[in-house]
C-alpha cells in the first residue's frame, strides 16, 4: 500500500482561506483529517512559514500528526536542499519535488496534504475537489520508506 502527498499551490492571496473553508467542510464530512494538512506561505523575500490545524487530543507521538509538517519543512524549509536529498534518497519522486518548489513563488501559498497508507480516504477525492479550484495541483505516491526516513531524521 502506498501513502500519497498532494500539494496545491495558490498564487492569489485570497485563495488559501477559500481552500481552507472547503477543506473544513470536507473534514466535517469525514473526507480527511485536518491534522494531515499544512498551509505554507512564502513571503515576498522567499521565506516560508507554516501553519497547521491543531487539536489538543492529537498526540505528537502519533507519526500521522507529524508527517504533514515534516514533509512541508523538508520540501519548503530553510534546509530544503538537504530535505529534498533525503526525500529523494528515500524514494520520493525528485521531479515532483522540483516542480512543487518551482511553483511556490514569493507571495504565494501551498497546501501540503499527506494521505497515510492506512487511511480509508480516497486520495482521488482530494484531487477531484482541489482540481476544481484555482491553483496548481501536484500529486505523488510513495512507499513507507519515505515516511521512515523523515521520522528517523526528526529523531
Amino acid at each position: 500500500m502506498y501513502s500519497q502527498l498532494i500539494v496545491m499551490v495558490l498564487a492569489r492571496k485570497e485563495d488559501p482561506d477559500k481552500v481552507w473553508r472547503i477543506l473544513e467542510r470536507s473534514h466535517g464530512g469525514q473526507l480527511f483529517k485536518l491534522i494531515d494538512v499544512v498551509l505554507v506561505h512564502r513571503d515576498s523575500a522567499g521565506i516560508a512559514s507554516f501553519q497547521m490545524y491543531w487539536q489538543e487530543y492529537v498526540s505528537l507521538i502519533n507519526h500521522h500528526s507529524r508527517l504533514a509538517s515534516l514533509f512541508a519543512e523538508a520540501i519548503f524549509g530553510i534546509s530544503k536542499v538537504e530535505g529534498h536529498l533525503r526525500l529523494a534518497e528515500a524514494g520520493l519522486d525528485p521531479q515532483f519535488l522540483q516542480d512543487v518548489v518551482q511553483a511556490l513563488k514569493p507571495d504565494s501559498s501551498a497546501y501540503v496534504i499527506h494521505v497515510p497508507r492506512e487511511s480509508q480516504i480516497d486520495a482521488g477525492r482530494y484531487v477531484e475537489i482541489l482540481g476544481r479550484l484555482n491553483g496548481d495541483l501536484y500529486h505523488t505516491t510513495f512507499r513507507q520508506q519515505v515516511e521512515e526516513a523523515l521520522l528517523k531524521q526528526e529523531g
